[in-house]
C-alpha cells in the first residue's frame, strides 16, 4: 500500500506497524526541519523527497528501504559562493531496539535504533543520510570556481584607497631561488 507523495512526513513513524502492513510512505520534509544540518544549508525552504518502504523479509527481519532526493545549496569552500549539490541516496535498514541486536543483522541491512521500541525518527534518518552524502569539503569544479583562476592570489588594501594583488608565497619563492643560486 502507498501513502500520498505530496504529504509532509512526520518526525516519527510507527515503524513496526508500517512493516507489518507492508506500507510504502512517500512525501517530503523541509530542510529547515532538520536542525543538525541547518547551519550548512543556504536554502532551508527546499523540500527533500523521501520514499520509505517497510516490510519483513523471509527470515522475519523488519526492514526499511529508504530513498532520498534533495537539492541543497551550500557554501563552496574554495570561493565562498553558493554551490548547488544534488543528493540521491538509498539505504536498506533494519530497526533495532538494543545496540547488541545490530550484531545479528544479515547483510545488506544497516541498523537503525528505534525510539521507544517502535518509533522511527525520520528527521534523524534524513539528517544522517544527507551528512553521509555531503562532500567533506564542498567546492565547485575547478573550471567553474571563481577562486580557481587566482587561487594563490589575494586582494589586499594598501590603506590609500587602491588595491594591489599579492601572492603570499612570491617572496618565499624569490628567497628560495636566491639561496639555490648562491650555493651553486
Amino acid at each position: 500500500m502507498l501513502l500520498n507523495k505530496s504529504v509532509q512526513l512526520p518526525e516519527k513513524m510507527d515503524c513496526l506497524r508500517l512493516a507489518e502492513q507492508g506500507m510504502t510512505v512517500q512525501g517530503q520534509i523541509s530542510l529547515n526541519q532538520i536542525q543538525s544540518i541547518s547551519d550548512m544549508i543556504l536554502n532551508p525552504k527546499e523540500e527533500i523527497q523521501i520514499s520509505l518502504s517497510f516490510g519483513r523479509d523471509a527470515q522475519g527481519f523488519c526492514f526499511v528501504n529508504g530513498k532520498l532526493n534533495a537539492s541543497l545549496v551550500v557554501t563552496c569552500q574554495r570561493c565562498l559562493q553558493p554551490l548547488r549539490l544534488s543528493i540521491e541516496s538509498e539505504c536498506i535498514l533494519s530497526p533495532i531496539t538494543k545496540p547488541f541486536e545490530a550484531e545479528a543483522l544479515p547483510m545488506p541491512y544497516e541498523p537503525i535504533m528505534l525510539e521507544g521500541g517502535r518509533w522511527l525518527n525520520t528527521y534523524a534518518l534524513v539528517s544522517e543520510e544527507i551528512l553521509l552524502n555531503l562532500p567533506y569539503v564542498p567546492k565547485h569544479e575547478e573550471a567553474c570556481c571563481q577562486a580557481a583562476e587566482g587561487e594563490d592570489e589575494q586582494t589586499v588594501s594598501t590603506g590609500e584607497g587602491d588595491q594591489k594583488s599579492v601572492n603570499p608565497f612570491h617572496d618565499l619563492a624569490d628567497k628560495l631561488n636566491k639561496a639555490t643560486t648562491e650555493k651553486s
